[in-house]
């Protein structure tokens, strides 16, 4: 068998390229993609606690560490998000920006998917969230194991 390439290749070029058609739709609106996504997870859930939606929002990898608070904060400055009893939630502004562009955004994946069969999407869907959930637990003892050298290095 030849040389394959990682499907790390394959995967960064589908992202970069997928980010891209979904930034030429976000910025028609003037919409950040962080923000987008923050607006999907309060479109989905409701209302959140603002803890919540920064956890959501850190475990997305969606703004560098200690960034949530300013993405939040400028949220509500722009009047996408407000502060309701249960926590945040979108403005109706917001709904009436996002729901068309949702709408958008799925016929755009659609057309990406389209001639696609099911079983191959299933795989696809299932191999990248192992994918995922191994890089993560990967990242994460990465992160354990240089604090933990660091602390080690503190003490010698």
């Amino acid at each position: 068998m030849g040389h394959m390439e990682p499907l790390t290749r394959y995967v960064g070029k589908a992202e970069r390229t997928l980010q891209a058609l979904l930034q030429t739709q976000l910025q028609q609106v003037g919409v950040a993609f962080p923000e987008w996504a923050a607006l999907t997870f309060l479109r989905n859930a409701g209302p959140l606690k603002r803890s919540q939606l920064g956890e959501a929002i850190r475990n997305g990898r969606l703004v560098e560490a200690g960034g949530v608070d300013s993405l939040l904060d400028a949220m509500i400055d722009k009047g996408l998000i407000a502060q309701v009893p249960d926590g945040l939630a979108m403005t109706s502004a917001a709904k009436s920006l996002y729901d068309p562009l949702r709408s958008r955004v799925m016929e755009i994946t659609a057309l990406v998917e389209k001639g696609v069969p099911e079983d191959d999407l299933a795989t696809t869907r299932q191999t990248l969230a192992f994918v995922t959930e191994r890089a993560g637990k990967l990242l994460t003892d990465l992160k354990i194991q240089e604090s933990t050298d660091k602390h080690t290095t503190a003490i010698s």
